[in-house]
């Protein structure tokens, strides 16, 4: 008995081939060419998958900064000398007189709540309210308090992110495609589409960079941006 079953798995065994050099040659080639075909793609869906989460985060961020403004509008008071929404705020490096000029908002209990309010650390953030210079009147304060454009950035090699006051997108604020474009480098304080003069808050700056040209340069060199 044990005879004729060792002399079927001889005649399984012998009968049993493998690949041939040829045939593995051929496999490889296939598997290759699937790589080549689908890595690409693959690859594309992961740097999507970021960008999209990176536009939550964002959003969050737009929020948290909507929010502690409404506070703070809460809480002023009328008349007195225009100046930054935050100023006289422990940590505000730069005091904003109603020039337009960025605000240096990193340190500041606004900045830091923001990000707390949050849960984010972002690498830049940035955000434009409506100007104190332009909209000193009183009923026009409300435009102080109101976010119309953010910039942010997860991280240092991550894609910027904008929001142009009713949309978010990928293009620098100046970008020639861009309908809702802000007034370019001759007035770069102005949002087109919403007709308003702006005023730049810095909430995150993790490069530690000057305020002003160096994170709007970092920006642009970043983003999907085609000059006019």
């Amino acid at each position: 008995m044990k005879t004729k079953t060792r002399g079927i798995n001889k005649a399984i065994f012998k009968n049993t081939k493998g690949f041939t050099l040829v045939e593995l040659i051929v496999v490889l080639v296939i598997l290759a060419i699937l790589a080549a075909l689908l890595v690409p793609q693959l690859l594309g869906w992961i740097d999507s998958a970021r960008v999209k989460q990176d536009m939550i985060d964002a959003k969050n961020c737009l929020t948290a900064t909507q929010a502690e403004l409404t506070k703070l509008y809460a809480s002023r008071k009328d008349g007195g000398e225009v100046k930054s929404v935050i100023d006289g705020q422990k940590g505000l490096e730069i005091k904003n007189e109603g020039t337009n000029r960025d605000v240096d908002a990193t340190k500041t209990d606004f900045g830091k709540a923001v990000l707390k309010t949050a849960d984010d650390s972002p690498y830049i953030l940035v955000v434009g309210l409506g100007s104190t210079k332009t909209y000193a009147a009183e009923k026009d304060r409300r435009k102080q308090y109101t976010v119309y454009l953010v910039m942010y950035q997860k991280k240092k090699d991550s894609k910027p992110i904008y929001f142009y006051g009713d949309e978010w997108g990928l293009l620098y604020p100046t970008d020639v495609r861009l309908k809702a474009v802000t007034g370019g480098q001759k007035n770069p304080n102005r949002l087109t589409s919403y007709d308003i003069d702006l005023q730049y808050y810095v909430i995150a700056n993790k490069d530690k960079k000057g305020v002003g040209s160096d994170i709007w340069k970092h920006l642009k060199d970043n983003s999907d941006w085609k000059e006019k």
